[in-house]
Parts: C-alpha cells; structure tokens; sequence
C-alpha cells in the first residue's frame, strides 16, 4: 500500500489550505470531490493547485481526483475508484462538513452531511481498509458550556445553541465509536478565519464575514461620497470584553498538518483555539474604523431596553438573529496537547489589525466582484 491521505472537503473554506499545508510538505493526496454547475471536480482542484502553486511560486502535482458525493454510499464512486483507495491509501483527513446553523430535519442540512457523511465516510474506509483517521470536529461540540473546557470533554450534559453543534458532536460520537480504526486523532478548531498574512478565503458565506458584508451593504447604500463617514444610529448589546475565539486557517491548517505528519503525535484530541482570545470591542473597532462608521454604541445588556431602538437597530438585529446566541462570553479551552504539538508554529494574534486584513481581502476580492 502507498501513503496517500484522502481528504475530503478539498474544495471548502479550510480544505483549501489543507490541501496547499499537504502539498507543501509533499504528501501524496487523492480528494473526492463533487462537480459543480461551471467545473469538473478534477477542474474544481486544479485550479485550487494552480493558486497554491503561483502563491509559493512552486509547481505542485495535482491529486488524484475522484468525482463523488459524500452524501451518497461508497461517495458515490465506482469499484475501481474503491480498489485504487485499497491499493493506494493508508490516512484519511475527514474535513468535509456542512456550516448550516439550523435544519428542519434530520434528512437536510447540517445533519445530512455532519452524521450521514460521515458514516458514509467511515463506512467508505473500512471497505478500504483505511484505518488512519484525522477527524475535523470543532470546538463547539462544547454546546453551550461557558467554562473550561478541556480536550478530552465531549459529552458532558451540555445543551446545544444550534443543530450544528449538535451534529458535529454526534459526528464525533460515531468517529469514536468506529471499532475498525487503529488510529483516531480529533482536531477542534474554534472560528476559523482567512489567512493572517493576506486576509485571503475562499468563502464568505459564515460568521464574521456576514457581519462584515452587511455593514459593507448598509455603507454603499447610506454613503453619499467615498469620503464620507456613515452614521450608523444602533446599539449593539455588548459590554466590549467579551471573549471571540478566533483562529486564523493558516495556522490551524499549519498545524494539523505538523500533526497529520507526525504519527507520533496521533491519537490525540486537539483544540485549535486562541492563546488569547479577541475582546469583541476589537471586532468592533476594526469593522467601525475599516467603514469609517459613528453612532454605534455598546450597551450591556442589563442597560439595552432603557429606549427604544431605532429602525436601522431594528434592520441590524432581524440580519443577526442567527448569530445572537453567540454574542455573549465564551468558553475557555484548554488547549494542551496542542501546545505541546505545535511550539515551533507562530500563532498570529487575531488583533484590530488582522480583522482589518480579513475586511479588505473579503470587500476587495469577494463582495465588489459579487456585485458586478
């Protein structure tokens, strides 16, 4: 047998800088991948190695590319396809999943791809004989625990802010129970962002990144001139010290990697969270100074109904109730094995200055584009 990795979710927000951490460190890779209505799945990951490749100004070799669905038995691949994974690898990077918040059902989204893809997946490396696996969980399997959490807790009678924290740590429930592994390392991110250095992603469709786009629509409709500073007239319910895991996809996926090559460092839960995580008054700062925005104040929330709010609070508030459950503190996480793991990998602080990065990247190479 060979040493290729299997990674799924290649072509996602952090499977893309999985796949360019693994081709850097000259790991043979196959991915299965689905097509999309303008491209091939083998046209879908070249061209994601052709960015990586004039990044490093390297030339990478493509993967081996298999077009199949996750959501489908055996990924939707055929019995060649199924010999080739026999003969050819030996490790899995199960990354594939879905962000949605919340489903109607258990047959939609984020349970379709969160629990029967990942049985699909498992099932798939068991036919085979797949034995090595690095799950992608999060670290909000931790519900709505607001302590200290460590990375051996999973279960611990907690509640759930949404379905997809509970889908996620019943994800990891069945990786656990999967008898046929030899090796099972969990990594749990906490919110992932884009590239500390460049602000680059490759999605815009979660967490901070709709915030931003909001305030980005909001300015372009009150802004009368470039020059002009927006008045935002609205509260936000927030004291400013509130704690956001934030942790950027370069060193998350830096680090996994390092772990993945590394079997030594195997059969470990590993939390990819902050050193020190960013008070929600930078978040603020950073998105107000970036849009040159006024008349936002923070209010706690003891204080917020002592006046009425304000249509444009309102308009803000009907945007943000998906997200609401999350504005509050958040927990701590223990994030031992980690740091042992990974010493020698700069954490890059999520600071005004690299929210700032994640802003323009975000307005100037995605929203305007969207627009046109």
């Amino acid at each position: 047998m060979d040493n290729y990795i299997l990674l799924t979710g290649a072509t996602g927000f952090l499977g893309q800088f999985l796949l360019h951490r693994l081709l850097r460190a000259d790991v043979p890779i196959a991915v299965v991948a689905r097509s999309s209505p303008a491209q091939s799945a083998k046209e879908r990951i070249a061209a994601i190695v052709g960015r990586c490749s004039d990044e490093d100004q390297r030339d990478y070799p493509t993967p081996v590319c298999f077009t199949g669905d996750l959501t489908t038995p055996d990924l939707g691949i055929d019995e060649f396809a199924l010999d080739w994974f026999r003969e050819h690898c030996n490790a899995c990077i199960h990354n594939a999943a879905s962000i949605r918040f919340h489903g109607k059902d258990r047959e939609r989204e984020p349970w379709r791809s969160n629990i029967g893809g990942t049985e699909n997946v498992l099932h798939f490396c068991d036919e085979v004989e797949i034995a090595n696996f690095h799950h992608v969980s999060t670290a909000y399997v931790c519900g709505d625990r607001r302590d200290h959490v460590m990375e051996s807790d999973l279960e611990v009678g907690q509640g759930y802010e949404n379905d997809y924290e509970q889908s996620k740590l019943e994800a990891e429930e069945l990786v656990r129970e999967a008898e046929f592994l030899d090796s099972l390392t969990v990594h749990r991110p906490a919110v992932v962002i884009g590239d500390s250095r460049t602000g680059f992603t490759s999605s815009v469709d979660f967490g901070l990144y709709q915030y931003i786009q909001f305030v980005w629509q909001q300015c372009g409709q009150l802004r009368q001139s470039p020059d002009d500073r927006v008045h935002f007239p609205m509260r936000l319910r927030l004291s400013g010290d509130e704690k956001r895991n934030l942790v950027t996809a370069d060193w998350v996926s830096d680090v996994m990697v390092k772990i993945v090559t590394h079997p030594e460092l195997h059969n470990q839960t590993y939390h990819l969270t902050p050193k020190t995580p960013t008070p929600s008054r930078d978040v603020f700062e950073a998105i107000s100074d970036y849009f040159r925005i006024d008349g936002v104040e923070l209010v706690e929330k003891g204080n917020f109904n002592e006046k009425p709010g304000t249509e444009f609070e309102k308009l803000f508030y009907d945007f943000a109730d998906t997200f609401e459950a999350y504005w509050g503190d958040e927990p701590t996480f223990d994030r031992s094995n980690t740091a042992a793991a990974a010493p020698e990998i700069p954490y890059p602080q999520v600071d005004q200055a690299c929210i700032k990065r994640m802003i323009e990247f975000a307005v100037n190479h995605v929203f305007e584009k969207q627009a046109v």
